[in-house]
């Protein structure tokens, strides 16, 4: 059933922890996919190649940013939105809260915004639930909205998804194969 997560905020030293692991290799089964726009590349990946039932994984959706562009922050102040992420989750699997990273203050006429540059990461923990059957894949869904500004703003929009196998041992994402 498609759940909204929620925003919270991250502990900054788990947050560049698990980002570091995130982004430490693009290969394995929780890589993910990735969608191209004009202004932002996005990707959904996750800390693990394998879970288990009954446990958790942490899940990313990285946008990498068009370099004089920026999007905002779960605050944006005075003009601009959000990113929302809607998830698509088998019943059971919970996800949240949306954990964001420090934003950056972005004056623009007057105005004081608040975003970021270069690389947005918002993470989720998703739970599985203890009676998920092993031996199975997890397919985890995302429709994904957010807005790129420069001296224009664009709503911009991707779908993205990960099936994560699901066996009795958790494998991380960059584990050597």
């Amino acid at each position: 059933s498609p759940a909204a997560a929620q925003s919270a905020p991250a502990s900054s030293g788990d947050l560049l922890a698990t980002i570091g692991r995130l982004q430490a290799d693009n290969k394995g089964a929780g890589t993910g996919n990735e969608v191209r726009t004009d202004n932002v590349t996005a990707r959904l990946v996750a800390d693990l190649a394998a879970a288990t039932p009954g446990g958790t994984l942490t899940l990313a959706f990285v946008q990498d940013i068009r370099e004089g562009w920026h999007t905002y922050w779960r605050n944006p102040g005075d003009s601009g939105a959000p990113a929302t992420l809607a998830w698509d989750l088998p019943p059971g699997v919970a996800i949240g809260p949306i954990q964001w990273p420090a934003p950056e203050a972005i004056p623009y006429f007057g105005l004081m915004t608040f975003g970021h540059h270069d690389r947005l990461v918002l993470l989720d923990e998703l739970r599985i639930p203890a009676d998920w059957p092993a031996g199975t894949a997890l397919p985890i869904r995302l429709e994904a909205d957010w807005l790129v500004c420069a001296e224009i703003c664009i709503p911009e929009r991707g779908s993205l998804a990960l099936d994560i196998p699901v066996g009795t041992m958790p494998v991380p994402a960059d584990a050597p194969t």
